[in-house]
């Protein structure tokens, strides 16, 4: 459901509760300050009380809603919220990163609002984050998000992208195509998040669609080999082989067991 620079006036009370919505699209002004001449009108968040992800759009009316109050309206009526979709202005989504949201789920945020501010205010929700997904836009009033970036729109900081998984050790879903990164950075810092089962990136130097198959092909080689000897020995044959960029990114794969969904620039496969 989207709301969108819409005045309720009057109460919106308690009895247009609307318990089939699970995703709602609007500014923390909207939704809690829906009547801005009426200071006593109930916000709409006590509507929605089976809420999962919010699209948060930066305020666009003159209301300014405190942190503590979007806080405990969510707290209040909203407990299943766990997602959200952030679009930033200033320190907007920092703020709302570090002071109302608690134990995030899973968070969509613009690429070109990923800064270091921003990249510190995820980590609030390190032991808790199971998806993270840049991205360059997304479908008004739906928790879908467009996953085509194009790469440099994300900051230039390498670091910036790679704490997340170094730091973010429940993470299930980490998609940030618009992002190269670089194997040499990657191999520096192991990755914490060890129950990763869908990565979306690209790696600098992997730059046909021969090399990522080539890519795909071991790491899918690699997990089969493993299934059948239920053992550690899922490098053989590849220790062995030259020292590529196709080669390392394998490596790197197949560092995660439970990996099942890739996407390196071409399409997404899927480990049967």
């Amino acid at each position: 459901m989207t709301i969108k620079e819409v005045i309720f006036y009057g109460a919106t009370g308690a009895g247009h509760r609307h318990r089939r919505v699970q995703q709602i699209h609007a500014s923390p002004s909207q939704l809690c300050s829906p009547d801005p001449h009426n200071a006593t009108a109930p916000s709409l968040f006590i509507n929605f009380p089976n809420i999962t992800h919010w699209q948060v759009d930066f305020p666009t009316l003159v209301v300014r809603i405190p942190n503590d109050t979007i806080k405990n309206e969510v707290i209040r009526y909203c407990p299943r919220l766990r997602s959200v979709s952030l679009r930033s202005k200033g320190t907007f989504a920092t703020e709302m990163l570090v002071h109302v949201f608690e134990n995030l789920h899973d968070l969509i945020i613009f690429s070109k609002d990923l800064t270091s501010d921003v990249a510190m205010a995820i980590l609030v929700h390190q032991k808790t984050l199971a998806g993270i997904h840049v991205v360059d836009h997304w479908k008004h009033g739906s928790k879908e998000a467009n996953g085509t970036t194009e790469p440099g729109l994300i900051c230039s900081s390498s670091w910036i992208v790679q704490m997340l998984p170094q730091i973010c050790s429940n993470l299930r879903s980490l998609k940030i195509p618009g992002h190269e990164m670089d194997i040499a950075e990657v191999e520096k810092a192991n990755w914490s998040c060890d129950k990763l089962e869908r990565l979306h990136i690209k790696v600098r130097g992997l730059n046909s669609k021969d090399q990522i198959n080539q890519v795909l092909h071991m790491w899918l080689s690699g997990k089969n080999k493993r299934k059948r000897k239920n053992s550690d020995g899922l490098y053989d044959g590849m220790i062995l082989a030259p020292d590529t960029i196709e080669t390392r990114v394998a490596r790197h794969l197949l560092k995660f067991d439970r990996l099942s969904y890739v996407w390196l620039g071409t399409k997404i496969y899927r480990a049967q």
